[in-house]
């Protein structure tokens, strides 16, 4: 599995932002880059709830090992974006929204009105897949701490950066 994922990460790798891929190559691109991250997080979840379930049996030394796989399979895919590109760090905060507040946090986890999320940065965009089916496709770079975009239901989205607490 290990060397699956580094082999579909060097995928996603290989296609960089400056390839102009037909919409359905791109479309399939981001299918399995979202698949990827899919599976790197229930993974995670998964071992998470290990370490706690073995930490409460009082197995510190099993919860270690759990704990050492976990942090392999974060540094495996670490949630940065693949071209460097510094906008990643500038979208982590909190955002306002029309209808509330949206928070883009650094593991790729988004949380607005409730509603969770995974977020990631591809070429000139912000990528966001709600639990709820929709997917906001914002625009990079931001311009006066703010973001465009559109959601996959056509409905328009405009966030501004909220100032750090």
């Amino acid at each position: 599995m290990r060397y699956f994922l580094i082999a579909l990460f060097a995928l996603s790798f290989a296609c960089a932002e400056d390839a102009k891929l037909p919409y359905e190559a791109q479309q399939a691109v981001n299918a399995m880059e979202a698949q990827i991250i899919k599976a790197r997080q229930d993974c995670l979840n998964k071992l998470s709830k290990v370490i706690g379930d073995v930490t409460k049996t009082g197995n510190l030394e099993l919860a270690m090992v759990v704990k050492a796989k976990e942090t392999e399979i974060m540094n495996l895919m670490p949630r940065v974006d693949l071209f460097g590109d510094s906008d990643m760090v500038a979208v982590v905060g909190k955002w306002g929204h029309s209808n509330g507040h949206y928070e883009f946090k650094n593991d790729g986890n988004s949380v607005a009105g409730g509603v969770v999320g995974k977020w990631f940065v591809k070429s000139d965009k912000i990528i966001v897949n709600w639990s709820n089916g929709i997917v906001d496709t914002l625009n990079l770079p931001m311009k006066n701490n703010t973001l465009n975009g559109i959601n996959n239901k056509g409905v328009k989205v405009t966030l501004t950066k909220l100032p750090n607490k």
